[in-house]
């Protein structure tokens, strides 16, 4: 049982590096966060993240064994994917216009 307690502690550490920020404000300007934000494309891509990675959970059982195997396969090319679209996003003249 101890590899889903690891799994859920990777979890929350990522919840609190990457998404308290955003919650907390940080003393930036203000801005609500609503999931009617969120593009199609961007909630598609979500889902077939959570869905890959829970695919190759099942398959490879990481808490039993093969856990560099899971890590390179299941979340190395997610956490990949996502690395490269938040680089993209961050250069100049890729914004939108907010309404």
């Amino acid at each position: 049982m101890s590899g889903i307690q690891e799994i859920l502690v990777l979890l929350i550490i990522i919840f609190v590096v990457f998404l308290m920020p955003r919650v907390m404000g940080g003393g930036r300007e203000k801005k609500e966060f609503s999931f009617k934000r969120v593009s199609g494309k961007m909630r598609a891509a979500m889902a077939v993240s959570l869905f890959y990675v829970a695919i190759w959970t099942l398959i490879l059982e990481p808490w039993h064994h093969q856990r560099l195997l899971f890590v390179s396969v299941g979340l190395g090319p997610v956490a990949f994917g996502w690395t490269v679209w938040w680089v993209v996003e961050g250069f100049p003249g890729r914004k939108k216009k907010q309404d």
